[in-house]
C-alpha cells in the first residue's frame, strides 16, 4: 500500500499522537512527495527492464535464421553504465552458446576486450592491428594502438642488449631490435612504481583519485611526463620529489622513432 494511503487509514486525526492539525498535513505533503519519487521509480525500473528484454530479444531474433556472420553495432549504446554490464554478460553468454561469428562494432575499448576472441583496431579507415585482446593490450603494433587501448605514454630511449636505456632506467624489451636503435619505449602506468625520494629524478605534478588507487602523473628531468597507478595507501602530494623504476616482470614495447603520429592521432 502506498505511504500516504496507508498513513491516512490509520486515522491521523484522532489524537492518539497527539499531532496538531499542521503536524498532520506536513507528514502527509512529505508522504505525498514519497509517492510520487516511488511511483517514478518503479516506472525506472520498468522501462530499464523493457530495454533489456528488447536488447536480448533482439539477439535472439538476429539468431534465429542461423546466420554465417552477425554484425552487431554499437548494441548497447543506449543503456546506462550497470544495465550495459549486464546486458553484454548475458549477450555473450547468447552468442557463445549458439556458437555463433559476430562482428561486433563498438568504441568502449573495455566493451571490445571483454566481448572479442580477437579484436580489430581501426584508425582513419585503416586496421591498424588484429589480434587477441592479451596481445593488443601487451604488444599494440602501432602508437595508436598502444594509446587507444588503455593508457599509454612514451619515453625516447636507445636499445642496450635487450633492454632500452630511458631517463628513468633500463627496463628489458618486448621483441627484438638492433642494438642501438633509437626508440620509443611505451610505458603503461601500472608498470611505473615511484617512491618518494629527496633526489629522486621526478616531481609529482598531478594526481586523479580512483578509489581504490591513484593515478599520477610524473615530471621527468627532459620535460616528458609519464603516469603511474599506486594503491590507495601511497598518497603523495603534488611537489613530491619521486625516484621512479618499471616494476620487475613488465617488458617494454618500443616503437621506431621514424613512427611519427598525426595531431588526430594523438590521444593523451
Amino acid at each position: 500500500m502506498p505511504p500516504v494511503k496507508n498513513v491516512e487509514t490509520e486515522n491521523l486525526s484522532n489524537n492518539r499522537g497527539k499531532r496538531s492539525t499542521r503536524q498532520r498535513e506536513i507528514v502527509l505533503s512529505v508522504l505525498r512527495q514519497c509517492d510520487h519519487h516511488i511511483d517514478a521509480y518503479q516506472i525506472y525500473l520498468r522501462a530499464r527492464e523493457k530495454v533489456s528484454r528488447l536488447s536480448l530479444s533482439t539477439v535472439y531474433r538476429a539468431l534465429a535464421p542461423n546466420p554465417e556472420v552477425l554484425l552487431l553495432d554499437e548494441p548497447f549504446s543506449n543503456l546506462d553504465a550497470d544495465l550495459r554490464i549486464r546486458i553484454r554478460n548475458e549477450v555473450k553468454g547468447i552468442l557463445a552458446c549458439a556458437g555463433a561469428t559476430v562482428i561486433f562494432v563498438t568504441h568502449d575499448q573495455q566493451e571490445a576486450m571483454f566481448m572479442g576472441d580477437r579484436v580489430g583496431v581501426m584508425n582513419r579507415g585503416k586496421l591498424e592491428q588484429l589480434d587477441t585482446p592479451e596481445a593488443i593490450f601487451h604488444a599494440p603494433a602501432t602508437p595508436f594502438v598502444a594509446q587507444f587501448i588503455g593508457t599509454a605514454d612514451f619515453l625516447d630511449g636507445k636499445i642496450e642488449d635487450g633492454t632500452v636505456a630511458t631517463e628513468i632506467g633500463k627496463p628489458p624489451v618486448y621483441g627484438k631490435f638492433s642494438q642501438g636503435s633509437d626508440v620509443r619505449a611505451m610505458i603503461r602506468p601500472d608498470f611505473l612504481d615511484i617512491k618518494p625520494a629527496h633526489d629522486g629524478v621526478g616531481e609529482i605534478v598531478d594526481r586523479v583519485f580512483q578509489g581504490m588507487h591513484y593515478l599520477y602523473r610524473v615530471r621527468l628531468p627532459s620535460g616528458a611526463t609519464v603516469r603511474s597507478l599506486q594503491h590507495h595507501t601511497k598518497n603523495y602530494p603534488a611537489g613530491t620529489k619521486v625516484s621512479l623504476h618499471v616494476n620487475s616482470g613488465h617488458k617494454v614495447t618500443c616503437f621506431s622513432k621514424s613512427y611519427e603520429m598525426t595531431n588526430e592521432e594523438r590521444l593523451v
